[in-house]
């Protein structure tokens, strides 16, 4: 056994110990191969993916992949290094246009990950320093502003380890609701806020009040942070988003996301103002201290923007999917938090834990990939199989996976 201290590792294997005897360890399973398209093998067998973020199936674009062979070629593996050491590239430089163009603000930054956005962003923003007097005639001396973040409480992970790395004192304000979002701001009248919210969330497939949320941030003078890595690519006329789905474009402060789903490239990003670009490059952590993203990849987001931006066929492909579940769900009678807007999470609610880890299993025995979401991703009691669906699927698959839903239902009685 490495290391020094055994009582870490006695902890370790009683944690284990508990998490082992109660299977609550999750199924992690191998993907023999490419994991992108609506079909992957496991175990040497095919499985139809439900799974899957590739939502406009550009993980195996040949126009895309062509691009990013083209940038091995023309910049090799890797960046060198650090932007502010070692020199920003000019492809990452234009990438950073591409998504400020897409998204229709002054600038944008890249992250290695959507993850490392909201971990750089929300603590850069909301730490604040502020210089004293003093500086003037001394030093630096310096001094966090009081800052308030408002978030809704089914956020992503992210964004909670982002606003408890700020500092901030954090206001937990109910899903979506906007009365208790307008009690709670109005209990601070100073100091830097910002109200956060993902655009489409994660696990239950619902969009953001963005409308309300931005007139409560402009009639309490704080920020409007959104996380739209489930959105970009997947709503609006021109894939930006969950804004220009809703026709507030412009509404927002900040917005972040993942480019690894359907842009279908590895990395994140900050959509922002000039000076709020000019000040996260030099503030936000994850941005200094880590290299930038392969360059082909940069060469390929360019590429993947353009594909996006004229796909609105693939976007109405991937609405109709997500509608042809949604509906095939209800007339069966199960609880999916039916809407009707056009977003491909799917999650189909069984509530008891091990109920929903045995549908997820007998599920792939019957050929669907598409894993049980449990405690602690989401609250006790509302374990789920959370489904989404990709423009590639085609409607015989999802009408093979709602028989089969059908048969389990009837076998384990999940229904409403």
């Amino acid at each position: 056994m490495f290391g020094s201290n055994k009582d870490i590792y006695k902890k370790i294997d009683e944690v284990l110990e508990g998490i082992n005897s109660r299977d609550l360890y999750p199924d992690i399973r191998t993907i023999e191969g490419k994991s992108i398209g609506n079909v992957v093998m496991i175990g040497g067998k095919k499985e139809t993916l439900f799974c899957g973020y590739d939502y406009l199936g550009l993980g195996s674009n040949q126009e895309l992949i062509s691009e990013i062979q083209d940038g091995l070629e023309s910049y090799g593996t890797q960046s060198g290094g650090t932007p502010l050491v070692s020199g920003t590239l000019d492809v990452h430089k234009r990438a950073e246009e591409s998504v400020s163009s897409l998204l229709g603000t002054e600038a944008a930054m890249l992250f290695t990950s959507g993850a490392l956005a909201n971990i750089g962003v929300i603590p850069a923003i909301m730490s604040m320093p502020t210089f004293s007097a003093e500086f003037l005639i001394r030093k630096f001396l310096f001094l966090q502003q009081e800052s308030y973040i408002f978030s809704d409480e089914l956020n992503h992970a992210t964004i909670v380890d982002g606003c408890r790395l700020s500092k901030s004192k954090i206001i937990v304000y109910d899903h979506k609701n906007l009365d208790d979002l307008n009690t709670k701001i109005k209990h601070y009248r100073s100091g830097w806020k910002m109200i956060i919210t993902d655009g489409v969330f994660s696990m239950d497939g619902d969009i953001a009040p963005l409308a309300g949320l931005a007139e409560i941030a402009k009639s309490n003078n704080s920020w409007l942070m959104v996380d739209d890595a489930h959105s970009v690519g997947v709503l609006g006329k021109t894939g930006a988003g969950t804004a220009e789905h809703l026709d507030l474009k412009g509404a927002v402060d900040i917005t972040t996301g993942a480019l690894g789903k359907a842009l279908s490239i590895l990395g994140g990003y900050a959509a922002v103002s000039r000076k709020v670009s000019d000040y996260l490059r030099i503030t936000a952590r994850p941005g200094i201290f880590s290299g930038s993203i392969p360059p082909a990849l940069a060469l390929g987001l360019i590429k993947s923007i353009e594909i996006v931006k004229k796909s609105q066929r693939l976007r109405e492909n991937l609405w109709e999917n997500a509608k042809q579940l949604r509906g095939g769900l209800k007339n069966l009678s199960l609880d999916t938090f039916y809407s009707e807007d056009p977003v491909p999470i799917v999650p189909l609610m069984i509530g008891e834990d091990m109920k929903a880890v045995v549908i997820s299993r007998k599920l792939q025995e019957l050929g669907f990939f598409a894993p049980a979401i449990r405690w602690p991703a989401v609250p006790k009691g509302t374990a789920r199989i959370r489904f989404t669906v990709q423009a590639n699927n085609t409607r015989s698959e999802i009408s093979s996976l709602l028989n089969a839903i059908g048969k389990l239902d009837k076998e384990y009685k999940f229904s409403k």
